[in-house]
């Protein structure tokens, strides 16, 4: 089993999750939230998105912790624009097809309010998601029912 996700320490040793490419765009920078500051990035070899440096424990304990996490941040845009959101889901399920046609199960770290497991599932793979957060698990819990932990992933 490949581990996806890894917390990397410095913005200089980025290497993609998806795909381990070094080269990525940085889509926006995150102002400070609690102390800490990352970006949001595109790989720019597969399009993968994802928040770079990964936040630690702490600091996602504080904002995942609140109803109002998306408010906190300017990745509440991203989260809640469903439009530019869903062209980003397109390239990472492209993405996934080419390395697993079979289109079997797939966990879905973080999952937030769950568009993007709605948008695997209509692709036609077997989804299941967890967020940290209960006001955004419980959002997608309410879409997607059992299919949705609310918690962190290494404490399930």
């Amino acid at each position: 089993m490949r581990v996806i996700f890894q917390a990397n320490t410095s913005r200089d040793e980025y290497k993609c999750n998806l795909c381990d490419a070094h080269k990525h765009t940085v889509m926006f920078e995150e102002p400070a939230v609690f102390g800490e500051q990352f970006a949001i990035v595109k790989c720019d070899a597969c399009g993968f998105v994802s928040t770079y440096p990964l936040p630690s424990k702490s600091f996602s304990e504080r904002l995942y912790g609140q109803d109002s996490y998306q408010d906190q941040t300017i990745s509440a845009a991203y989260c809640s624009d469903e439009d530019t959101s869903s062209a980003d889901f397109n390239s990472v399920l492209l993405q996934l097809a080419k390395t697993s046609p079979s289109k079997g199960r797939l966990l879905d770290v973080g999952c937030g309010r769950g568009l993007f497991m709605g948008r695997a599932m209509q692709d036609g793979w077997d989804v299941y998601g967890i967020d940290p957060s209960p006001y955004a698990g419980g959002i997608a819990k309410a879409s997607h029912g059992d299919r949705v932990r609310i918690g962190y992933f290494d404490a399930s």
